[in-house]
């Protein structure tokens, strides 16, 4: 399972967390950072059209709700 969290680097603690996270970013491959949500809502919408195409249950209207696009 992936986790997004989002941090406003604008305050103290977000900004040490930020610091944190790069620092472990760049020791494990499975821990990225991403400056755009755009980007991140983009790749999440991309793997669940994904996963429902290899399964043959991808509907539109289905994954577009779920992500609250709809």
């Amino acid at each position: 399972m992936k986790h997004l969290i989002v941090l406003d680097d604008n305050t103290k603690a977000g900004a040490s967390l930020l610091e944190i996270a790069r620092n472990v970013a760049k020791l494990h491959k499975s821990v990225e950072i991403t400056q755009q949500s755009d980007a991140i809502e983009d790749a999440i919408l991309g793997q669940m059209i994904e996963e429902g195409r290899q399964s043959g249950l991808a509907n539109k209207e289905k994954v577009l709700a779920k992500l609250g696009l709809k």
